[in-house]
């Protein structure tokens, strides 16, 4: 087992990537055959050697010699133990097991509390049965929705080798959480998240030594408060290019109830772009947040140079398709929150090709 990494040590570490091109190289003589294909490989991998170019492709390969430096300096968190792929999110033993594995600088748990006020770890608020997580029971929630980890459980699994990043899901897990870290020794290998305010200053009472990440934009518990949300945002900002997505959300979130939180969350990233840079030094402020988690659809160069300005990291979740990692990563984000890790890390391997 190796020693833990306090949260708060590896928050400090993480820096904002540049968006400003590689420093210019001295330029190389031409070779013959095989030496000038040699150095053009070198090149074209580390962007190491520059090469009498055509100012076109020189550009180019300044470009790329930036976004490959940009990709050693990611972090990344496993979304929900990389339990996308079980049944409610709810990550096992196995999926933990493979985020320590492939070496993910954090592991975030979704936490809910049971009627019974235990803590259990499940992305999805609802049971096969229809029933809430926190109208059951912890054994009745083991009982009809499989294998669902307590956090106790979850936490002997990581066994100190990643730190955690703990997300609040659901009411009154604030209270039930801020418990179980103040009895713990070793506070500072956790960090908690949530888009509550209510929540963090909770938290922020009960587990001081612990980092709260706050959640950008606020996630509305139920449809029809989305609705209600969202027409709000939309209405204050009276341009009627927000009402395009908005209805457009609206629809597929109808006719695919299943998605209803994915589509609401893209439409709410989009009327929040414009917005979120103004805000963040209040949102985060309000909460004494160490950084902050931001929906991918939200991400825009002024919120990352904002953030850089108030010292804050910024997270993009849930980054799940290439194109996705590579708008982030071109905006200044350096924490990816996803549920391919794996797959993103050989796609950013090549970025710029």
């Amino acid at each position: 087992m190796g020693p833990r990494r306090p949260v708060l040590t590896v928050l400090g570490s993480v820096s904002k990537p540049t968006r400003r091109p590689a420093p210019r190289l001295r330029p190389v003589a031409r070779t013959g055959g095989g030496g000038f294909l040699a150095i053009c490989t070198i090149h074209r991998l580390t962007g190491a050697v520059r090469l009498p170019q055509e100012p076109r492709l020189r550009r180019r390969d300044e470009h790329l010699s930036g976004l490959l430096s940009r990709t050693r300096r990611l972090r990344w968190i496993a979304h929900a133990g990389l339990a996308a792929s079980e049944p409610g999110g709810a990550p096992t033993r196995e999926t933990l097991a493979e985020a320590v594995r492939i070496h993910v600088d954090w592991i975030e748990l979704d936490v809910r509390v049971s009627r019974d006020g235990r803590l259990v770890v499940r992305h999805d608020p609802r049971l096969p049965s229809g029933h809430r997580v926190e109208e059951l029971t912890a054994a009745e929630v083991r009982a009809r929705g499989g294998a669902v980890l307590s956090l106790d459980e979850a936490v002997e699994v990581v066994g100190g080798r990643v730190p955690v990043v703990l997300d609040l899901k659901g009411p009154s897990v604030a209270r039930a959480l801020g418990g179980w870290l103040a009895r713990r020794r070793d506070p500072e290998a956790f960090a908690v998240s949530s888009d509550a305010e209510a929540d963090l200053h909770e938290l922020r009472r009960r587990a001081r030594r612990v980092a709260r990440w706050r959640t950008l934009p606020e996630v509305p518990d139920g449809a029809s408060l989305w609705v209600r949300t969202l027409a709000g945002m939309a209405w204050r900002r009276r341009d009627p290019r927000g009402l395009v997505p908005l209805a457009s959300g609206m629809v597929s979130a109808a006719r695919a109830p299943r998605q209803r939180r994915h589509e609401l969350l893209h439409v709410a990233g989009l009327l929040c772009r414009r917005d979120l840079p103004h805000q963040l030094g209040r949102l985060s402020g309000e909460v004494g947040a160490a950084g902050v988690v931001v929906a991918h659809r939200a991400i825009s160069p002024e919120l990352c140079d904002a953030a850089d300005r108030l010292r804050l990291p910024v997270a993009a979740w849930t980054v799940n398709r290439l194109e996705a990692a590579r708008q982030v990563m071109s905006c200044g984000v350096g924490i990816i929150v996803s549920d391919r890790v794996v797959p993103l890390r050989l796609g950013l391997a090549g970025y710029g090709d």
